[in-house]
């Protein structure tokens, strides 16, 4: 009786060991990954279970959820998969910035099986929602004077996380003194919930403005992960700034070039620059002509730049022209006399240029008015004879 009880002992030991031998803990197929989502998309954190034995819940920030498929409180959660293969997904619709958290699919123990735990993170980010240049609307006019100190100020506001700011002129990104570091602030949420914190960017622009800064853009640019690069936000303000004009100078004919009595000469005379733009007024034998001609601005394609110009023409008889002009900021062109020769019909036309300060005539170096009165009179008696 002894000896059977010592071996049915061994044989239910033996069999035991066989099972034990042969058993596989639970275990996760597949882990939860961690997740960046955009404000208001949706996303699947997955979780898998091998030789599942416990019960499967997910926890928020170390809260439970509970072991059902509709989540209480929690409407926009929902946990689904396929039981029979161990598969619990937890799926979040129209995510939010207080969904931002860390999450735990949790197995729970049951006969020989241990508690299994898995973590995931997932970060809600949320775009900006404005960038603005501080007290200048998009693709507003700052008029300034050349010289002057220019400061603006971008902020791009309610990010998460914060946004980054680029600065350009035209196309051209602009760095280093001319831009400050950039200044970051909350924005809290109306619930006071951590979680929901946003962040508005500050960054500054300064510089000195030129005249070539005439007409240029100066855009500050949002870039955050949550923007397309293809579409970026963007603020601009174009400069206005005021500089006088290029010295005027007449065209029309060159020292030397011969003149026949009776022909039609067209003068130009040309001021580059200026903003705003000269206003070319031509005089004969020092009084204003008062008959129309053309005025014309445009810009001029260069080598390394584009030229602004602006150009009054008038056509005239020969004789004797005085012919400067006057743009807004007073200074006058040179002066060019012209000599015919009423004998031979021909004559040339001799450069004689003097400068005038600002808005002054300079008077005619050489011969008097008598002197040239008595030059023509010689000219009309050779003639005649």
């Amino acid at each position: 009786m002894g000896l059977k009880l010592v071996l049915s002992i061994r044989v239910l030991l033996g069999l035991g060991l066989s099972c034990a031998a042969g058993f596989q803990q639970q275990y996760f197929r597949v882990v939860p990954r961690s997740l960046r989502v955009q404000e208001g998309s949706e996303a699947v954190l997955e979780c898998s279970v091998a030789n599942l034995a416990g019960q499967v819940q997910w926890a928020k920030d170390g809260f439970a959820l509970g072991f059902s498929s509709v989540i209480p409180g929690y409407p926009r959660y929902t946990m689904f998969g396929d039981r029979r293969h161990g598969v619990y997904n937890l799926r979040i619709v129209n995510a939010s910035l207080e969904d931002d958290a860390e999450y735990q699919c949790q197995v729970g123990p049951a006969q020989m099986h241990k508690v299994i735990r898995a973590n995931a993170t997932l970060t809600v980010i949320s775009p900006p929602n404005a960038v603005e240049i501080s007290n200048h609307p998009h693709n507003s006019k700052l008029e300034v004077k050349e010289g002057e100190d220019v400061a603006l100020e971008c902020l791009v506001k309610n990010a998460k996380p914060a946004a980054k700011i680029i600065w350009y002129r035209g196309n051209v990104e602009l760095k280093g003194d001319k831009v400050s570091k950039e200044e970051i602030r909350e924005v809290e949420s109306p619930n006071e919930n951590p979680k929901s914190t946003r962040y508005t960017t500050i960054s500054r622009l300064h510089f000195k403005a030129t005249a070539d800064d005439d007409y240029a853009d100066f855009t500050c640019e949002a870039r955050h992960e949550a923007l397309q690069r293809d579409t970026p936000m963007r603020s601009t303000v174009q400069l206005s700034v005021l500089y006088p004009p290029g010295a005027p100078y007449i065209e029309g004919y060159a020292e030397g070039e011969t003149v026949r009595r009776g022909q039609s000469l067209e003068l130009v005379c040309r001021s580059r620059g200026g903003n705003p733009p000269a206003q070319l007024i031509w005089y004969k034998n020092g009084e204003q002509i008062r008959m129309a001609y053309r005025t014309e601005s445009g810009v001029r394609e260069g080598a390394d730049n584009d030229e602004q110009f602006m150009r009054a023409s008038k056509s005239i008889d020969v004789g004797q022209q005085r012919l400067p002009a006057g743009p807004l900021y007073g200074v006058r062109a040179g002066v060019r006399r012209l000599y015919v020769d009423h004998k031979n019909g021909a004559g040339r036309a001799a450069d004689r240029r003097v400068r005038a300060g600002a808005g002054r005539v300079a008077p005619l170096e050489g011969a008097s008015r008598q002197r040239r009165r008595r030059h023509a009179r010689q000219l009309l008696l050779r003639h005649a004879h």
